[in-house]
């Protein structure tokens, strides 16, 4: 189940907003005195995580990016800052696990691991990371298409980026790679 984690508490997300910040009656609440630095969380159709700013004046960054006006998709292991506190989002289904193991007892351990099966998790699609404006973009089961005058395309260019551009569209081949198949506009 995904949810929301800020040091020791910890808050399952719901198809409802559930609002993070520094006021009474937040899920989560945050040290401070800004009322402004809020932040709403839900989950989305998908069963995945979405993160909106709670007030047009808050500071919200997943992974250090600052939240535009527009609500992100969140996976896990993203990082939410909001007033300078730090929450860690993560989904249960799609963790691993994590092992101290000695140095000295590496070798023998790295042989066990091979003989064992592995825990399955899921694959989330992966995502893309704008380069202009450091938005980040989920690769959903049917994947995404750039480009510009396309009634499938999910990400418009520019006009002046458009003259002599291709589209591209990314698929997931399997659960572990990208194909990607570029056409004319």
């Amino acid at each position: 189940m995904p949810y929301l984690q800020f040091r020791e508490q910890r808050v399952t997300l719901t198809s409802a907003d559930q609002a993070i910040g520094a006021f009474d009656g937040a899920a989560i609440r945050i040290p401070g005195d800004d009322p402004a630095a809020r932040a709403i969380v839900r989950l989305g159709a998908d069963g995945t995580g979405i993160i909106a700013r709670g007030s047009p004046t808050a500071v919200v960054s997943v992974n250090g990016v600052q939240l535009g006006a527009e609500p992100s998709p969140l996976l896990h292991g993203d990082k939410v800052e909001i007033d300078g506190q730090q929450l860690h989002y993560g989904d249960d289904a799609k963790g691993g696990s994590t092992q101290f193991i000695s140095a000295a007892a590496l070798a023998e351990q790295v042989r066990a691991a091979g003989a064992a099966p592995k825990k399955p998790t899921s694959a989330t699609g992966g995502r893309l990371v704008s380069l202009v404006d450091g938005r980040e973009y989920a690769i959903s089961d049917a994947g995404v298409t750039f480009g510009a005058k396309s009634e499938t395309t999910s990400w418009w260019l520019p006009a002046r980026y458009r003259a002599g551009m291709h589209r591209l569209r990314l698929e997931r081949a399997d659960t572990s790679s990208l194909t990607s198949a570029r056409t004319a506009c």
